[in-house]
């Protein structure tokens, strides 16, 4: 997905800059692509995962759920 940028549901170009006037009351919606990284993620080192599980950014079910975690 390629971002895009909406005001009160009409469409601007997505640009690297894009300059918009947004009026009081207006809604602004961004559409932006996550970060879903790369490669398996089966094959991520795994004192990475340990790391990011000490550090609290995931559970330990979401370990075993996205990286196939068994320790």
């Amino acid at each position: 997905m390629l971002a895009a940028i909406e005001i009160e549901g009409k469409a601007l170009e997505a640009t690297a800059s894009p300059a918009a006037l947004v009026e009081r009351g207006e809604r602004l919606r961004l559409l932006l692509p996550g970060g879903g990284g790369y490669g398996n993620p089966s094959d991520r080192d795994p004192s990475l995962i340990e790391r990011d599980l000490r550090d609290g950014y995931i559970s330990r079910d979401g370990a075993r759920r996205d990286y196939g975690y068994r320790k």
